[in-house]
């Protein structure tokens, strides 16, 4: 089920709710709000919340081993492009809101190893803090821009991710008015797919066959139509005397003379 184009897209919706991930975010422990969180993450996803969460866990590990092998690799003395650079595919998508909350940063000294022989000093942050004065306010700058950038970064993910959640309701409404589909809709998608197996000349042969049928059919139709909506007095009256002088077979009318009745009175 699960792909990298689809695990990118998880990413991406989750990096744009930091209350899942951001742990200077002051309603990062707020059940209720992390929970709605992750309801409008498996909204956008349609899939359920727990299948997300065991996603996340899995990607994150993958993440730390990636970032323990770079972390390393600074700590090894290497220079600048014997780095190691992760070759996953999701690493760089997750190292973006990551990188802070679960390692160090590190920084590397970039001065040529010619230009100071055998040296390749790398430091951590909290190593840089112990340094007086200009390096501390070069820090505090550095995490201030960071985190300006991270927040903005954060407003653009999470109006994407709005946008994306209005056209899938928007999408949902619309399924939902619109009424299942009848047989001659049915019929008409399968003749669709089975023109589409001829050629274009064929196709319109077909067509032009099939229009003959329709307007044939329609032609027989009329005479019917019209007999049974035209109503005709003098034809209705004649069956009714001929029904009135014909009585059935089987049915005995005995009548008594005008003239023996007028005598009885």
């Amino acid at each position: 089920m699960w792909d990298n184009d689809l695990e990118l897209k998880f990413i991406e919706f989750f990096q744009a709710e930091p209350i899942l991930w951001d742990t200077k975010h002051r309603n990062y422990k707020n059940k209720n709000l992390n929970h709605d969180a992750w309801g409008r993450i498996a909204q956008l996803m349609d899939l359920p919340i727990p299948d997300l969460k065991k996603k996340k866990e899995s990607l994150f590990a993958s993440y730390r081993k990636y970032r323990k092998m770079v972390k390393d690799s600074y700590q090894s003395g290497a220079g600048e492009n014997e780095l190691y650079k992760p070759v996953w595919f999701a690493y760089e998508a997750l190292d973006g809101c990551l990188s802070d909350g679960l390692t160090p940063k590190i920084t590397i000294n970039t001065q040529s190893r010619d230009e100071q022989p055998g040296t390749s000093t790398i430091t951590s942050e909290e190593e840089i803090m112990n340094k007086p004065g200009e390096t501390k306010n070069e820090i505090t700058t550095s995490r201030t821009g960071r985190s300006r950038s991270l927040q903005c970064e954060v407003k653009e993910a999470g109006r994407h991710v709005k946008e994306a959640l209005s056209l899938f309701q928007e999408s949902v409404k619309r399924r939902e008015s619109q009424e299942p589909p009848d047989d001659c809709e049915i019929y008409g998608m399968g003749l669709a797919k089975k023109l589409r197996a001829f050629s274009e000349e064929e196709r319109l042969e077909i067509m032009y066959e099939f229009d003959g049928i329709i307007l044939n059919r329609r032609r027989t139709k009329q005479p019917n139509r019209f007999t049974n909506t035209v109503f005709n007095p003098s034809s209705e009256y004649t069956r009714s005397s001929s029904a009135m002088s014909s009585p059935s077979p089987g049915i005995s009318c005995y009548s008594e003379p005008l003239q023996h009745k007028m005598a009885s009175i």
